[in-house]
Order: structure tokens, then sequence, then C-alpha cells
């Protein structure tokens, strides 16, 4: 298949409203007389615009950022693209909008008719028409940062296609035009998609131009061998962590390949690894990976990898590193050949992304030629195939074969083959967070009602109330610990005082008497902003409103001054009754925005900043009893390193992290609980309390038998503490 990655469109739909759209927008609303495009460099060109004027005619001068052949802007020093949109989302009859037309609709709301007998100037044309201010506003608001993660990245950027409002994730329309796989995860899972390699945007329509099968594929689908044989939710994963993969200093094709990959060495992000379908008891439980000591030299880029760093496949096989193993201590083919990468047979039957099976045993045939095996898209070799071409590489038919650990053979012959692996950015030391002082986790509404249901009551009261950060005494929580024992704060919470706080600027007093709340009017205590004159109260219908107390944090708080200063003149001076009644009209929109500004949703609902707490990736834990948890080094001595200067004593000692600091450290962790928190709190054992175990690494260790209780597996997610 030919590979086709440009991307002509932007730089199209740009120059056709520079040189076609634009002047034509200026001759409708200016007198144009003159009007020349230039470049001056290949991201910056500058547009000359002349108007005619009684007095003389005006040229004015514009310096506008233009992309490149392939659409991409330089601003600022920073790489940026426009994303074309769609105008409906059946794209076989949708108006695409790239940059230019979109461009062409901003200015055109912005740009006025002028009136015949202005006497311009060039003071004037610059207020009228300012191009480049319009021009770098529009930049600001819709175009984004290009991925530049890796060679694939930065192409799969380039063609992409917005559908707003969609609410049908594929349409007839699709086919040919989008990758079916492509898509995030997210929220715009189908609203956002790749342009397909056999499609391109011409004169604001998505055409077709090769109707092979494999050209209604994706940039990054196109790439992934023996697709066909993998569930289509593991190829979108594939797909998208493809893009996430980290550059290696030294290239690596792969063994195995589709025949699309491209010309360019900064392509190939993966390592081919000898990767053996087996399970190594909790190390590779949910998803975690054991990988060699020679294999994680070789995925040695940036930085040296470690547990929880993230791995990939090309087939949306994905987990974090659980374990690094020597040589010698991994499975061993019969040659003695060890295994690079370990992966639970038990994760391919669930998620069906048997591709990888295939690959593997084509690895095999491929390092045995000697030269890479090509498997187009829809053209994967049959399994008679693959059997005779594994017997002419004088390998088992069956493509399995019996591993040897520790010195005796398994019991049952495994898949084992070479598979492409790719390191993502993931990594464990830029995930972990801990800190007894801030930035803090946060705990909201399902966190309130999961520890309520357990009656966790105490927990509770400490969570969003004593460790709050929103609390005016948060600075000194961590010299308190440092001190002695903290006493559990009493009501109100933090969030509490400030709902009560914005509910008397609003009139309105809220008082906690025993275990029940009331409210009664009261006039707004301290600085007050009185009203021109009584307004209806925005949320009691029958009641209006003399005054509100002072909220200057609040934008909406200084409009409300403006209009009600404005208010007060008109009154004062007796303006026309019609500019008055416009006025109070303007002044009852303000006072409803404040109010709806000054008490929301949000400030309804339970919530807290705890201090005293961390999170980072987690990974199971083989060594721990049921009822410990593995804490990071950097969480541990942040978390307990307050308690271990109350035993010690010894500020210095403590910074430096010594032997006997670490000795009391360990003391205190041994008679020490903690909660871990996994996310989302949708049942009650989303809390659970471990005794905590100091571990000389970056993640946090589980016990395999907590997982399903906590909802947890190690394919990269987090967990706090």
């Amino acid at each position: 298949m030919t590979l086709n990655t440009s991307t002509p469109w932007h730089k199209a739909s740009f120059d056709r409203f520079l040189r076609d759209k634009l002047p034509q927008l200026l001759a409708d609303r200016v007198p144009l007389a003159g009007y020349q495009v230039e470049p001056i460099d290949r991201y910056t060109c500058r547009i000359k615009v002349i108007l005619a004027s009684a007095s003389g005619d005006v040229e004015i001068e514009y310096t506008v950022p233009q992309p490149d052949g392939e659409g991409v802007f330089v601003i600022e020093g920073k790489r940026r693209v426009v994303i074309p949109i769609a105008s409906q989302e059946e794209l076989d009859l949708a108006d695409i909008r790239c940059i230019g037309e979109q461009l062409y609709d901003f200015i055109e709301e912005r740009l006025g008719k002028a009136p015949p007998d202005l006497s311009w100037d060039i003071s004037l044309a610059k207020a009228w028409v300012p191009l480049d201010t319009w021009v770098k506003e529009f930049m600001e608001l819709t175009s984004y940062d290009l991925d530049q993660t890796n060679w694939l990245a930065t192409r799969t950027h380039l063609r992409r296609l917005y559908v707003p409002n969609r609410k049908k994730a594929f349409t007839p329309g699709d086919f040919g035009r989008t990758c079916p796989f492509e898509t995030p995860e997210g929220p715009n899972i189908g609203r956002i998609l790749t342009i397909a390699m056999g499609a391109e945007i011409r004169d604001g329509k998505l055409v077709v131009v090769d109707e092979r099968p494999e050209a209604a594929l994706g940039l990054g689908a196109s790439m992934v061998p023996f697709l066909e044989h993998d569930e289509p939710n593991r190829v979108l994963m594939g797909i998208n962590m493809m893009r996430q993969w980290m550059v290696p200093p030294d290239p690596e094709p792969a063994l195995v390949q589709t025949g699309s990959e491209p010309d360019a060495p900064d392509f190939w992000c993966g390592r081919n690894l000898l990767t053996a379908f087996i399970s190594l008891g909790v190390d590779t439980f949910e998803d975690g990976i054991v990988i060699s000591e020679s294999c994680a030299k070789r995925l040695n880029y940036p930085h040296p990898v470690e547990p929880g760093d993230k791995l990939s496949n090309r087939h949306g096989t994905k987990g974090v590193v659980s374990r690094i193993l020597p040589d010698d201590q991994m499975p061993h083919l019969a040659d003695g050949t060890p295994v690079e990468l370990v992966f639970s047979f038990i994760g391919l039957h669930t998620r069906m992304n048997l591709g990888q099976l295939r690959e593997a045993v084509m690895g095999r045939i491929a390092q045995v030629e000697g030269k890479p095996v090509v498997v187009p898209p829809f053209q994967a070799p049959s399994e008679a195939e693959i059997r005779e071409c594994l017997k002419k590489a004088g390998l088992p038919e069956d493509g399995m074969e019996i591993l040897i650990l520790n010195g005796k053979e398994l019991q049952r012959p495994s898949t084992v083959g070479w598979v492409y692996w790719g390191r993502l950015y993931h990594t464990a030391r830029d995930k972990i967070h801990a800190s007894p002082s801030g930035p803090p986790q946060r705990q909201d509404e399902l966190e309130y009602y999961a520890l309520r249901d357990v009656g966790a009551f105490e927990n509770l009261a400490e969570h969003f109330n004593t460790r709050a950060a929103e609390r005016p005494d948060a600075d000194t929580l961590v010299a308190r610990v440092a001190s002695g024992p903290v006493k559990q704060a009493g009501p109100p919470t933090p969030k509490f005082s400030d709902l009560v706080r914005r509910l008397a600027v609003a009139g309105i007093r809220a008082e906690l008497q025993g275990e029940k709340l009331r409210f009664r009017f009261s006039k707004p205590q301290g600085a007050t902003l009185k009203f021109a004159r009584p307004i209806p109260h925005p949320w009691l219908l029958d009641q209006e409103v003399r005054e509100v107390g002072v909220f200057e944090e609040l934008p909406e708080y200084g409009a409300l001054v403006e209009v009600n200063a404005k208010m007060e003149r008109m009154l004062t001076t007796q303006a026309p009754e019609c500019l008055t009644q416009k006025t109070i009209v303007h002044l009852e929109a303000c006072v409803r925005k404040f109010f709806d500004a000054l008490l929301s949703p949000a400030h309804l609902r339970f919530s807290a900043q705890v201090l005293f707490s961390g999170r980072t990736v987690i990974a199971p834990g083989a060594d721990l009893r049921i009822d410990q948890v593995g804490l990071a080094e950097e969480i541990a001595w942040k978390l307990f390193g307050p308690m271990v200067l109350r035993e010690l004593g010894d500020e210095v000692e403590v910074r430096a992290r010594s032997q006997r600091a670490a000795q009391v450290l360990d003391k205190i962790m041994e008679r020490s609980w903690v909660i871990v928190y996994r996310a989302p709190a949708l049942t009650p054992t989303t809390f659970v309390a471990f005794r905590p175990v100091r571990r000389p690494e970056h993640v946090i260790r589980l016990h395999s038998l907590v997982c399903r209780m906590m909802n947890a597996d190690f394919d990269g997610g987090q967990i706090a503490v």
C-alpha cells in the first residue's frame, strides 16, 4: 500500500482565504483600493492593504503567521495546528471547514461595514481592520499545540477531523473517509476522528480517492499487523498508545511489519522483545509485566526503566513493569535464550486481541530468516500457511514450545516469540506525588458518601475538616504534627463556613444549632453595596434585595458595582425614563449573574483538598501480606517525615534521611495505618486501610487479593494514600 501522509488541505484552505476570500470581504466592508500578500519566511507573511480616502490613499501592513505545506504554524516558537470541523455527522454530505473557512467566519463577524464618507487615516484603519490582532485571537482560541511525541503522533494530529455535537459513533458516510478505529477513548469518542489514508479534503468536502479496503484505515491502524485478529476496542487502544511511545536514540524496525510504514528512521519507537505469554504468579497478575535486566537496558531511554513504567504493544495490550529480573531468573528457550518480557496468557482471551500471538509466531520466523515479515492489513496468512512457514524455519509447527524456568521445564508448552513493544511516556517517576502540605489530593461528594455509608465519621471529619487545605490554619498543620498529636478539628468545616459566608452576602443567615440547620433573612454584615433602587430577589420571587455584602473576589461583583453606580447617576440627574428603564433591566441582570456566581451547585457539594496525601502508579506486591501496602520511598518520607522529626528531634538528620532516621521511620510505619483510595468512589471498599511498608521505588505495591475489592489493576492506573 502506498503511504499517503501528506495533508495539503490546511495550506490550500489558508491560501484560498488569504488570496481570494479575505480581499473579497475587505472590498465588501471597506473602500479597498489595493491588496497584496508576500511571504516573509516559511511561517510568516505580510499583508498590504490600501484603503481609498478623500484625503489620499492609506496603506497598512500586517504581519501574520502562515502554515507550511503540511498545515503547521509556528507561533512564538510553538508548533500549532487548526483542526478541520465537519458541519454535520454524515461526512459524505458534510461541509468541511479548514483553517481558511474558520478564520474567514471569525473575521467576518468582527469586521463592520464602514460608512462611505469616513475619512481614513492609519490609526483609524488599524482600529477598524486589526487583521493581525484578529488572527492572533483566532489562533489562541482554535489552534492546538502540535503533538510531537513521535512521528506517528505528529502525522495523526495533522489528519484529525472534529465532528461537534455528534450522537453516533460511526455512520455510513464515515466508510472510506475516516478510520473506524482511531478516536479518543474519553468523552470525544466518535467526535474527533482521523482521516483515512484513502481520503482527502478537497474544496470543502471529504472525498474518497482510494477505494481499496486497506485505504479505509487511518495512519496508525494501517501499521498494526494481524489487525483483523484483534477486537476493535483493543485496536483503538493500541493505536492511541503507539502515539504515546517515547522515541529511542537508536530506532529498531519491527520484525513483523505491514508494508505501510514510512521510510523515516524516527518512526520506529519500539523494541522487538522475546515475549512469553505465561503466568509468573502475582507479578503478572492483572496486566503486570515482568521484564529481564537485558530488556530493561534496551528500554533505557530517556532514563532507566523501573517498576511502574508503562509498556504497550500494537494490539492494545498494556501494563506496568512489576518486576525486573536477572536474565538467569527469566524463562528460557530450549537453546538457552532468555525470554525478555512475560505477559500473562489470562489477559489474551478476555481481551480477544489474538493478533499478538500471530505476531509472536511470525516474529520468530522473521528472526530465523534474518529479515522482516510483511503482513498487510486484511491479508494475513492463514493458519496453514503459518504452520508451513514454521516448518521451513525449523520451528515447532504450532508455534509453541516448553520453556525452562530455574532449570526445570514448565508443564505445558507456551506461545513465545518476538513482539514489538513500546515504552510510553507514562513513567512512575513522573506520576509520583506526595506532600504533607500540598498540592493535596481532592476528595469530593462520591468520596464523602463512600465514607459515610461505612460509618467512617472520624475519617470524614479528618478529611473534610482537620486536614482540609482550605482551613485558615492549614499552613501550620505540618508543624503541629511535628510537635505532637493533633486533635480533631470541631465544626464547622471550611466548606460549610464558605457556604455561610456566601449566603450572608446575599442577606441570608445560616446557623447550625445542635444537629439542626436554620435559615433566616438578615442584613449583610460588614461592608455592603447598597443598590440605587430595590431589585427583585433572584432566588425568592416575593422578596426584594436592597443591598449585598462586598465580595470582590468575583468578577461579577465588579460589573455589578459599575452598573449600580450608573443607575445612581441616572436617578440623580433625572435621566430620561427610557434610559433609566434600560439600566434597571441591566442592573437586574447583573444582580442575577452575581447571585448565580455567588452560590452555584458546586458550593453545595461536599469537597476538600486533603493534606498529608500522595499518589502514584500501582504495581503488584508479591511479598506483601494482604493487610500491607508497599509505599514508595518518597511518599513514606513525605507523609511520615514530621512524625519522625517529632521522635528524633533533629531536623537536619531527618532531611538527610540518615540511617537512624530511616529506622525511626520504619518503626512509626510499623505501628501506623494508612488509608488507600482508588477512584472512582463507587463501592464501600474504595477506601481500605493498610499497614504501610517502605519500598525503595516510585510505585505503591498492592496485594493481588485486594484488587477486586478496590477495582484495581496494573495497567498504569494510580492510587492515592
